[in-house]
């Protein structure tokens, strides 16, 4: 029983770090995915706005208070994240 037993501890790998991980990778695929939904969706008002004779759109331009609050809220919130 005097025998020392020699013990070898093995770490667990934690992955790939940087531009080769899997998670940066998930996160370009998001981008690039919204940004085709994105095009697409202009694509195909211009194309409706083309093909039509009429006015386009039919109910007018839309008005742009909501929106531009809304983006003031989402910047602002942006600028918050990045600073924390």
């Amino acid at each position: 029983m005097g025998e020392v037993m020699a013990r070898h501890e093995y770490t667990l790998p934690v992955g790939s770090a940087g531009e080769r991980s899997g998670g940066w990778w998930g996160c370009l695929t998001v981008v690039v995915t919204e940004g085709a939904l994105f095009g697409y969706l202009i694509f195909s008002y211009l194309y409706l706005a083309a093909q039509t004779g009429q006015q386009w759109p039919p109910e007018g331009l839309p008005k742009l208070g909501l929106g531009i609050l809304n983006t003031g809220i989402l910047l602002s919130s942006s600028g918050f994240v990045w600073f924390c």
